[in-house]
């Protein structure tokens, strides 16, 4: 585990941290057990809870313990939401007055601990983190009460905070964007790779993520650069055939090499040696439904980390990783005409695009470090609405200098 700092914002402070599951699988996952390591650098005193598994969970030296049953068949014998509500609810009121600190790691896990938490003449504080569709439209609407009790909720964007900011008084509500690990994700040299990159998982569920339009944007890309253009899609999952698919349909299916879910070695390698990295990621608003749409696209950051510019979307969480005309370029995620043009900028002026991607790595050290991230909690944490309910959230995403 990661030792406390010398002068640690949250020396001695006992922390439960609630999460759905304790991996660094995905970026909301990567968020959370971000959160945990920080914290204990900072000296807080840790305890991770899971709620969908079981036994004793270990991720990069940080444990967590699984509230659901060990035995699958009893696991099965209930509703599974049911069970690890109620489960979760009983724990919090019965172990309460252990922490100084409930911090859950998705909003959705906030009905169950305020249930076990209001109404106590002495309780922990509780903050909640939020990210994207968890909180967008409808979902957002229906935890309402739940993100007006808490005492901190903490947006990773601006598109998310706009979004809850009707339910969050803004003494309680903060800007703390993600970070990224940028010893491991890095410039190098390395071998050439494919003209462009873009990660993600292969889910219908995460269609938005715009494959189907990168694929009908390679033509007009290769009509502006008068040359073929390779794309390398990197994840994987069920909807790997219909994306082929779609390849094809687009008669591109040559130039479309599907590489599958990659370690993270081989990850840092694709993204160092892209020409650059694409993925536009659109918002498509439900008003009686779940949102899509990227929250802030960790991905984004990784790739710049490795020296790499990128063509992000212009909506949702995605402007707040980049900085357009220095970093990247933003394209509307509709229009593969607009994509293409983006992508043109970089591919056809390697100049540019190197500087970009110089700039790119700067942007990232300086904003979305691990060491930065450390510093906005450390700031949440010394301006607790507790303390000072008049503070507002700027002290969370002040950039530092430009690139």
């Amino acid at each position: 585990m990661t030792g406390p700092v010398a002068g640690g914002a949250a020396g001695g402070m006992r922390v439960l941290l609630l999460v759905f599951e304790w991996s660094r699988a995905g970026g909301l996952e990567a968020v959370t057990w971000e959160i945990a390591r920080s914290l204990e650098a900072m000296g807080a005193r840790v305890e991770v809870w899971s709620v969908r598994q079981g036994g004793e969970v270990e991720v990069g030296g940080i444990g967590a313990r699984g509230l659901a049953p060990r035995s699958g068949r009893l696991a099965r014998s209930v509703d599974a939401r049911v069970l690890w509500r109620r489960r979760l609810e009983a724990e919090v009121a019965r172990q309460a007055g252990r922490f100084d600190l409930v911090v859950a790691g998705h909003p959705w896990l906030l009905p169950p601990v305020r249930r076990a938490l209001q109404g106590r003449a002495a309780r922990p504080r509780c903050w909640t983190w939020a990210y994207g569709v968890d909180v967008w439209g409808q979902p957002g609407r229906r935890l309402a009460a739940e993100l007006a009790w808490a005492d901190r909720v903490v947006a990773i964007s601006r598109f998310t905070r706009e979004q809850v900011a009707p339910w969050v008084r803004p003494g309680r509500l903060a800007l703390v964007p993600p970070s990224v690990d940028t010893e491991r994700y890095a410039p190098d040299p390395a071998a050439p790779g494919a003209d462009l990159l873009v990660v993600g998982r292969l889910v219908r569920g995460e269609a938005y993520k715009g494959h189907d339009i990168l694929f009908r944007a390679l033509g007009p890309l290769e009509a502006r650069l008068g040359r073929r253009v390779s794309l390398r899609v990197v994840g994987g999952g069920p909807g790997r055939a219909e994306l082929q698919a779609m390849a094809a349909a687009a008669g591109v299916a040559d130039r479309v090499d599907f590489a599958g879910r990659l370690p993270v070695q081989a990850l840092v390698d694709a993204y160092r040696g892209c020409g650059a990295f694409v993925m536009p990621s659109r918002v498509q608003r439900r008003p009686r439904g779940v949102w899509t749409g990227e929250g802030f696209g960790i991905v984004y950051l990784e790739a710049q980390a490795c020296g790499r510019p990128v063509v992000a979307s212009s909506e949702g969480g995605a402007p707040d990783a980049v900085r357009p005309g220095v970093t990247g370029v933003l394209a509307d995620p509709r229009d593969p005409a607009a994509v293409a043009a983006a992508a043109a900028e970089l591919l056809g002026e390697p100049e540019r695009a190197a500087a970009m991607g110089q700039a790119g790595r700067r942007w990232v050290e300086e904003n979305f470090s691990v060491e930065r991230f450390r510093e906005r909690l450390a700031g949440l944490l010394a301006a607790d609405p507790e303390n000072d309910p008049s503070h507002a959230e700027t002290q969370s995403h002040g950039e530092r200098s430009s690139p």
